[in-house]
């Protein structure tokens, strides 16, 4: 039973993810590689410092790159000394992190205090991308969904969430709206500490036997050390709430300016799929339906005459093309053989009268169903 209960949180998985990680952060080439495509996103930023690669001198075992001159961000008051803004840093570091998750999809997944760095003219740095987290465009709506369920105090839109992270999973969907408006009621609409909030979701996650997504652990992971690194900046700092414009630029990204002029900010991530806000009782069926979880049952006793008459009225149709098929290329022909009476051949006049007849008989089907 332990062993049934273990293989749910799929710990193979999670341990070839952590050996995938591992053999990345040996390997210097794809540590030098991670930084320059962080660096080519941070091109139009320059309060953000990325140190530049030596590929020259570099290899799998040797990585040679740009001393970055700075200060571990650890004490406000030391910082102060050396002419820096703590909360300037902070700001601009939480800015980059966010940029990274939502607009980059590619991510420092170990932002400790020896990789985040201040420098000279509130500058930040970030060095040592051993250790990188990838998100994807599906993904990066979802952890925007989240952070805006969370800034917002949406308990419909974390269980939208919920149900997208845990898929087939779900099936006491009513449950889950219980324990996120538990949960939203805990950490919703107000400043985050951002270490309980993870370790609260992560709990509701456990109690109900969803699996988080693999990706979404190194996610986590370090948004509770970027957090607990910029807090200590700026112990007002709260580092979903400064996702908003993040949040509202991807948005609008999804979006023509026309659609975004219409709806406004607030109806933008509903409105990908629908023009206007939708009732709580819509979403939530709309999720169940997505995802499998709304049991359904028809009764429809009718359903076999109901075959019976389609298959019957298109073998009609099929027969009715035929014939007129075939007296549209043979009526020529038709007209022109046996006696004639009346300008006509007799030939033609039985023709007529059996199409005749055919109409009627179609006519008189039609008031005998209905």
């Amino acid at each position: 039973e332990e062993n049934a209960a273990l293989a749910h949180y799929q710990p193979r998985q999670m341990v070839r993810q952590l050996a995938r990680a591992m053999l990345e952060e040996l390997d210097f080439t794809q540590e030098g590689q991670h930084c320059d495509r962080v660096a080519a996103n941070f091109a139009e930023h320059p309060q953000i410092a990325i140190p530049r690669i030596h590929w020259r001198h570099s290899s799998e075992r040797l990585l040679v790159q740009e001393f970055l001159p700075s200060h571990t961000p650890l004490e406000r008051q030391a910082l102060i000394e050396q002419g820096l803004d703590p909360s300037l840093l902070a700001q601009r570091g939480a800015q980059a992190f966010i940029k990274m998750l939502l607009e980059d999809g590619l991510f420092h997944g170990d932002p400790h205090p020896g990789n985040l760095r201040a420098m000279d003219d509130n500058r930040v740095g970030f060095i040592d991308f051993g250790m990188v987290g990838r998100l994807d465009e599906r993904r990066r709506l979802e952890v925007m969904g989240f952070m805006r369920a969370m800034t917002e105090g949406s308990t419909e839109a974390l269980v939208a969430v919920l149900i997208d992270w845990s898929g087939e999973q779900v099936r006491d969907l009513s449950a889950i709206e219980q324990a996120a408006r538990e949960f939203m009621g805990r950490h919703g609409g107000k400043a985050l500490n951002m270490s309980a909030m993870i370790e609260d979701f992560l709990g509701l996650m456990r109690a109900y036997q969803l699996l988080l997504p693999a990706d979404l652990l190194v996610l986590f992971k370090a948004l509770i050390t970027a957090d607990g690194v910029l807090t200590r900046l700026d112990p007002q700092l709260d580092l979903v709430a400064t996702a908003r414009p993040a949040i509202h630029k991807m948005l609008k990204d999804q979006f023509s300016w026309k659609l975004a002029r219409r709806l406004g900010l607030d109806g933008l991530e509903l409105g990908r799929g629908v023009a206007v806000e939708l009732p709580q009782l819509t979403r939530l069926l709309i999720n169940r339906l997505k995802h499998g979880v709304l049991d359904l049952r028809l009764d429809m006793p009718s359903v076999e005459r109901l075959e019976k008459s389609l298959r019957l009225a298109s073998t009609r149709l099929s027969l009715a093309l035929l014939v007129s098929a075939l007296l549209i290329a043979f009526g020529p022909q038709i007209d022109a053989a046996g006696p004639v009476w009346q300008g006509l051949s007799v030939v033609a006049w039985l023709a007529g009268v059996a199409t005749l007849g055919g109409v009627l008989a179609f006519v008189w089907s039609l008031f005998r169903r209905s």
